[in-house]
């Protein structure tokens, strides 16, 4: 019998064992060295405080005369030498700390100290007690008796977890009956309360890479913000009434694929466990398009998806303006759209279709009418992002059915490829210095200035352009811009310019209003048609027709200030149509010079990031280089200040595609934030768009540890300097010994030597203020 308890014993042990190596909480401690020599009384001493349950004579004080450890402890005495037995004292008193133990928001509370008493086996001995008020005080469940031991007695993570939950006073009772006894009575040294807290581990935000998908989808899972902890994803498909855990999902990050629509969330766990926030990958082959605004889909290559105008299967409204980007999932893949019912108001409510996905990417085609646009529209082989983007605008009257379509990916890409004049934005001539611009045509190429957000150059139900011209200049030098547009003849030219961008941006991608717009009558310029940006002018708008103009209709508009490197889009047409050319002289003032290289030093086609071991690679790739000397990496925290980390040599002068990458050797403990600044080789730049990586570990990386009979040795490597506590365990969660260290940047290493152990399995535990490390240990 005796056997079976002792291994349903080890059993328990073994079952309890995880409980003792969650994160604990110091919330009291105590070892009198700090304190004074004197008694305790009605008044607090040292923090201390007596409590009369009932007594003759005896008193407890704080004393050096007989010490457990160091100079002082506390100690019962009766005559003033304050470790002497007053046995014949009939009493039963309470010596406790006069300030409340706050343990209200933990739980699994201990309590460990050293104690000697002697006293008299069965009547004269020691307690440990609690109270709420000071004065009803309460045994612990698991005290013992404390009695009858000459040395030095050390009592071990004591469960008093009737405590947890509150805020209580920490007594030591002692019990005497008033006849014999032994030197000396109840001492305590080396107090300590700890517990765990309620659940302080914070899980974080979650997110997944992709979040819309159709057919099976895979989906990269990632916390950010979390605290030390283990790490267990999970799923609900039912808009989280239900969580389910994902089997092996224990990782940040974690791939999931599924085919349905789900939630996401990560169980973080120590001591207690808490939920991130949620994320959803919505499975839908439905893709509406926009109202308004802007919206990127990423098409998963293998699936057909229904595409839809912004009424799905009824009419759509008056005054749509939205545009979305597809994207094929794959690299290599071109995106096609097969339509097979296309209705719109004709003439009125268009839909413009452009190879890729950025703003200065070629126009395919602008489709309107019953059965305006049929069959396929697939991304071109110059498309090297595979994408298509579309934008449909709809008037203030008549609606109709809109369309239905098929995405596809596709791994061949259209043989049409697109070729820009300069009758449309994409085909911008570059004005390279401050020579006599001439320029005028006798078309307008893609009517791609809807009224909805160009009204100044064409009155609703007409188009902006009918004879234009489209150029891009950018400045040299920082200053004033000014110019002058003078017909050949007289004739009624309307201009426009966009911007300032950092390379070209065309309005109808880009859904942006023109900084200086001019569309007054031939008359109201004085019979010539003198038009432009010309000083002292002040109106910046001047619409002509229904839409009223500036203060002095008469077609001459502010100058613009502007700054290096600005990138600046126009718009010339000729109102009248009669083919009347025209010529633009620059009046460039307070320094400012045009740029006689291209306006686009470097057209950057994508900048992503991936983590690889912890560590953030960045990948950029260009479609054109101009002078491109190198490319300078910068990076900040979540303050924006950014710094150079380091440069990539760039191709010079390039018309092909260029793919580029660079790895940030150093661990980051945060979100980091990136930017490209790209350099030419006479010193202009430009920055490129910020994205964010998040790459940080939480766990250090521990190089060696070596457990022997009375030192453990560890090398740890840390990402930053930090501040750790290092633990060792045995089997049943006794600490053996614990030290507080201060890590560097690199390699430390760590020795802790003051403790004697037997052979047997032992648990190292590393505690830093973001980091964390945990690990079972044999000694042999």
């Amino acid at each position: 019998m005796k056997r079976i308890i002792t291994r349903f014993k080890l059993v328990f042990l073994l079952f309890i064992f995880p409980s003792y190596f969650q994160a604990q909480t110091t919330l009291f401690s105590e070892t009198f060295e700090a304190a004074s020599e004197g008694e305790l009384s009605t008044t607090t001493f040292n923090g201390w405080k007596q409590y009369t349950v009932t007594s003759t004579e005896s008193d407890w004080a704080i004393s050096n005369n007989c010490p457990l450890t160091g100079s002082y402890s506390m100690t019962l005495h009766a005559y003033g030498a304050y470790c002497e037995y007053a046995w014949d004292d009939t009493g039963n008193e309470v010596a406790y700390y006069a300030t409340l133990i706050n343990a209200s928001a933990y739980n699994t509370t201990t309590l460990s100290f050293d104690w000697r008493c002697r006293g008299e086996v069965g009547y004269d001995y020691g307690k440990v007690c609690w109270s709420t008020n000071g004065t009803t005080w309460t045994d612990f469940t698991n005290s013992g008796t404390y009695v009858n031991q000459a040395t030095t007695q050390s009592v071990t993570n004591l469960n008093i977890s009737e405590v947890d939950g509150t805020s209580f006073y920490l007594g030591f009772r002692f019990i005497n009956d008033g006849n014999t006894g032994t030197d000396p009575g109840f001492n305590i040294d080396n107090i300590v309360v700890r517990a765990i807290s309620n659940c302080a581990v914070v899980a974080g935000t979650s997110s997944a890479s992709v979040t819309t998908g159709c057919g099976s989808t895979s989906t990269t899972l990632s916390l950010a913000g979390e605290g030390a902890g283990s790490i267990q994803w999970q799923q609900s498909t039912d808009g989280g009434a239900t969580w389910n855990n994902i089997a092996g999902a224990t990782t940040d990050p974690y791939v999931h694929t599924t085919s349905v629509t789900r939630m996401y969330r990560a169980a973080v766990t120590n001591g207690c466990t808490s939920y991130s926030t949620t994320s959803t990958l919505t499975i839908s082959c439905d893709i509406i398009h926009p109202s308004s605004g802007f919206v990127s889909t990423t098409i998963n290559c293998g699936a057909s998806y229904t595409y839809r105008d912004p009424g799905n299967t009824g009419n759509y409204s008056d005054n749509q303006n939205g545009l979305i980007t597809l994207c094929p999932s794959s690299a290599g893949q071109y995106i096609n759209v097969n339509f097979t019912a296309f209705n719109t108001e004709s003439g009125f409510d268009r839909v413009i279709v452009f190879d890729g996905n950025n703003a200065g990417d070629d126009i395919l085609g602008i489709y309107s009418g019953n059965g305006g646009l049929s069959g396929n529209v697939r991304a071109t082989s110059s498309n090297t992002s595979g994408c298509l983007s579309f934008r449909f605008t709809s008037d203030g009257a008549t609606v109709s059915s809109g369309w239905t379509a098929t995405v596809t990916c596709n791994a061949t890409p259209s043989a049409t490829v697109p070729t820009a004049n300069p009758e449309d934005c994409q085909g911008a001539i570059p004005i390279c210095n401050n020579g006599t611009f001439h320029g005028g045509t006798n078309n307008y190429g893609f009517d791609e200035l809807p009224d909805q957000w160009n009204s100044c150059l064409g009155n609703p139900g007409t188009r902006g352009e009918y004879e234009s011209t489209w150029a891009v200049f950018s400045p040299a030098t920082s200053g004033t811009i000014g110019f002058s547009i003078t017909p050949t003849t007289a004739a009624d030219y309307d201009w426009a310019i966009w911007g300032p961008y950092s390379s070209l941006q065309c309005p109808a991608f880009t859904n942006d209003v023109p900084i200086r717009c001019s569309s007054t009558s031939l008359a109201n310029t004085g019979g010539g048609g003198t038009t432009g940006l010309i000083a002292p002018a002040a109106d910046v708008i001047e619409q002509n027709g229904e839409y009223g103009g500036g203060s002095n209709e008469n077609g001459k508009l502010a100058p613009l200030n502007v700054l290096a490197g600005q990138v600046y889009v126009m718009m010339l047409d000729n109102w009248d149509a009669n083919t009347t050319t025209f010529q633009l002289n620059w009046n460039l003032t307070n320094g400012a010079t045009l740029d006689c290289t291209p306006p686009l030093p470097v057209t950057m086609s994508s900048f992503v990031n991936t983590c690889v071991d912890g560590k953030t690679l960045l990948k950029w790739t260009t479609e054109t280089e101009t002078n491109n000397d190198y490319f300078a990496i910068e990076k900040s925290d979540e303050k924006f200040q950014f710094y150079e980390i380091g440069r990539v040599s760039g191709n010079g002068n390039s018309n092909v595609t260029n793919s580029y990458s660079f790895v940030d050797d150093f661990y980051n403990d945060k979100t980091a934030y990136y930017r490209i600044k790209q350099v030419d080789y006479n010193g202009e730049f430009m920055y490129h768009r910020i994205i964010a990586s998040s790459c940080f570990k939480d766990e250090f990386e521990v190089v060696n540890q070596q457990l022997m009979a009375n030192s453990l040795d560890l090398i740890i490597n840390s990402v930053q300097d930090e501040k750790i506590l290092v633990q060792l365990f045995d089997i049943h969660g006794k600490l053996i010994v614990e030290s507080s260290e201060q890590l560097k940047l690199g390699n430390n290493k760590i020795t802790l030597d003051n403790f004697n152990i037997n052979s047997g399995i032992y648990l190292v535990n590393l505690v830093g203020e973001i980091h964390h490390y945990q690990n079972k240990l044999f000694r042999k």
